[in-house]
């Protein structure tokens, strides 16, 4: 829930501070709620420990790809804007491996440790990005010429202020934002305007779709739902947990390597049919082992949990983030991503409330849901998401504005 208003807080940072900002401030929020998190001695204090975490996430993914496309080079802004979130399944091993080994542990270290482990990502964050150059175009748009030639030339010519490729990029961000000045002082309110409308479907679809394809009951719930079809040991579950990671790293990095060269469209079509198959075949199995009991029915959901995921990741992971920052302009880019990190976030709220009573109520029935929502997306993806492989962000403006 805290992470339906921090999104707000940190684009009128972004705006007016810098990118870098609410990412600064998203990490030491962080690390303040790890602490208090891990060494709370009562559920209140756990729990405001878990609220500062909400915080501090939503403040720091709200900016960061934003910041990461606006700096990378243009040869490499897709497969490193894909990456982004595709390296969270690296410490998702980490975590899962983690939890495996302090399972054993008797006392209350056996949760303490991996809390305070917390400490180390958003430490990590902090020194690596203290001395990282602001975004160009905020520069630019502040009336920072020479710093936002310096930070072109430090990250895609090697220190070359003249080299062909900085001043053009130069050029072509100062012709984009004078288009955009024409813009001025934008709104929330512009997102339903013009071609605003489309950029926002794609926003609202994309926050809604990253948790409401039934990947959030499997992955919040993935112990309950193997205790269904019969693997009840902790241990077990555990390993599985492992394996599911190791799984979703190795695909979710292999398609953000691949975004320029398969593109967008293919990867979102194929990723969210593929997940819509995966999914009916998991309620069926589910369905039929809720009334046989068959072992062997029920040990038949886990390699669909595999399949489910090896689809959900070559486009849902390594897309999400990139897709909505490249189809926005910069006048509305802090914006936008603040209204698709809301629209993530109460998608999340839905499935943290209302999830764990309907699978209690009416079991494996309540994976028909998504489905539906998954048909929704389907469509959705096919008629509004446009392709915008090799192309730079002022360039993919052209496909939704045309020449201004």
């Amino acid at each position: 829930l805290p992470g339906l208003i921090a999104p707000f807080l940190a684009q009128m940072m972004a705006e007016k501070w810098g990118r870098r900002w609410p990412i600064w401030v998203g990490s030491v929020i962080n690390i303040v709620g790890a602490v208090v998190n891990a060494a709370s001695k009562d559920l209140a204090i756990y729990i405001a420990g878990r609220v500062l975490m909400g915080i501090g996430i939503a403040m720091g993914i709200s900016i960061a790809p934003t910041l990461l496309q606006e700096l990378a080079h243009p040869r490499y802004r897709a497969p490193l804007g894909s990456m982004y979130t595709s390296i969270y399944y690296i410490a998702a091993v980490i975590s899962a491996s983690i939890c495996l080994g302090t399972g054993a542990i008797s006392d209350n270290n056996a949760w303490r440790i991996p809390c305070y482990l917390q400490l180390v990502g958003p430490a990590a964050t902090l020194a690596l990005t203290i001395g990282m150059a602001e975004s160009p175009r905020w520069l630019v748009m502040h009336g920072q010429a020479e710093k936002a030639l310096d930070a072109l030339a430090r990250y895609h010519s090697n220190g070359v202020v003249d080299d062909p490729l900085v001043q053009l990029e130069y050029r072509e961000i100062r012709a984009m934002l004078s288009a955009d000045g024409l813009c001025p002082a934008s709104h929330y309110g512009d997102l339903f305007k013009g071609s605003n409308r489309h950029r926002l479907i794609i926003l609202l679809a994309i926050g809604c779709g990253t948790n409401w394809v039934g990947n959030g009951i499997i992955t919040y719930y993935l112990a309950s739902i193997l205790s269904g079809i019969g693997i009840t040991s902790s241990r077990d579950q555990s390993i599985l947990n492992v394996g599911l990671q190791v799984w979703n790293l190795i695909l979710s990095i292999s398609a953000a390597l691949s975004v320029d060269k398969i593109g967008r469209r293919p990867l979102w079509l194929t990723s969210t049919i593929g997940i819509f198959f995966a999914l009916a075949i998991i309620m069926g199995l589910s369905g039929s082992y809720a009334q046989s009991n068959n072992s062997a029915v029920g040990i038949a959901v886990v390699p669909f949990l595999f399949i489910f995921f090896g689809f959900y990741v070559i486009a849902w992971t390594p897309l999400s983030n990139m897709y909505t920052v490249e189809v926005l302009p910069y006048y509305l880019r802090t914006k936008g991503q603040a209204v698709y990190c809301f629209t993530q976030n109460a998608a999340n709220a839905f499935n943290q409330w209302v999830n764990p009573i309907a699978l209690d109520s009416i079991e494996w029935r309540y994976y028909g849901l998504y489905l539906a929502v998954q048909a929704v997306l389907i469509a959705i993806i096919y008629f509004k998401f446009p392709e915008t492989k090799n192309l730079t962000i002022e360039e993919i403006a052209a496909i939704f504005d045309g020449d201004r």
